[in-house]
């Protein structure tokens, strides 16, 4: 049973993160943004939150997995499987498109830097 916990767990914070990707593309098109060019600016937005809610998530779960939580050993399930899900979704869109660019295209910082200074995040 804690083991299907977990992956509600999962699955509720990995579709989390779609949904605001979505809505930063959104904004960023209704200001005048290209579609190519809202779609990497919003990922190089969100690839920190991103990996700051998984490292997070699996810092917090590290004990109750390992079994060192006095009294939620019985909740190991429930940890293993939300730690060894989360990477392979959290990571797998952010880390493909904010990379690369080539010469042309601004940096990931220098996108995040912009965003904070018109107030996106």
């Amino acid at each position: 049973m804690p083991y299907m916990m977990g992956m509600i767990l999962r699955i509720g914070i990995v579709v989390k993160s779609p949904m605001l990707l979505i809505d930063f593309i959104a904004a960023a098109k209704e200001r005048g943004a290209k579609t190519h060019d809202a779609l990497i600016d919003s990922v190089c937005i969100r690839t920190r939150p991103i990996l700051m809610t998984f490292v997070g998530t699996a810092v917090g779960m590290l004990p109750i997995a390992l079994e060192w939580a006095i009294g939620l050993e019985r909740l190991s399930p429930l940890a293993v499987v939300a730690i060894g899900g989360l990477p392979r979704r959290r990571l797998s869109y952010p880390t493909r498109r904010c990379g690369g660019g080539g010469p042309k295209r601004r940096s990931c910082r220098s996108r995040q830097f912009k965003a904070v200074q018109s107030g996106l995040t």
